[in-house]
């Protein structure tokens, strides 16, 4: 896939979803959301903004609203964050594992 489309898939999850709840916070998409981050990765786009505002979004988002649960996860590593947004939801996520950008969001 090409950057441009990961980054509007990305943003879509994140934001969008079906107008009511994002897909990455939805019970029944977010394992689905969660893979399209992992795309995101693993195609060195950490750092873009458009991935950054998403990502402060979300994790905006599951502060304030919770978080319903992945109806598929799987064995995934702390150090993938968009994996465990259960922990950050309840606060038992490491902060020192998050990216800088998201620790003072965290933090609040």
């Amino acid at each position: 896939m090409r950057n441009e489309d990961l980054l509007v898939n990305w943003w879509g999850e994140a934001t969008i979803g079906d107008g009511y709840t994002p897909y990455i916070l939805s019970y029944h998409t977010a394992h689905v959301s969660a893979s399209v981050r992992d795309e995101v990765k693993e195609a060195g786009l950490d750092n873009n903004p458009v991935v950054k505002e998403a990502d402060e979004f979300v994790l905006r988002s599951v502060l304030k609203e919770g978080f319903q649960g992945y109806a598929r996860r799987g064995n995934q590593p702390l150090e993938k964050w968009w994996w465990h947004l259960d922990k950050i939801a309840r606060k038992e996520y490491p902060p020192e594992l998050l990216p800088d950008y998201l620790r003072e969001i965290y933090a609040k």
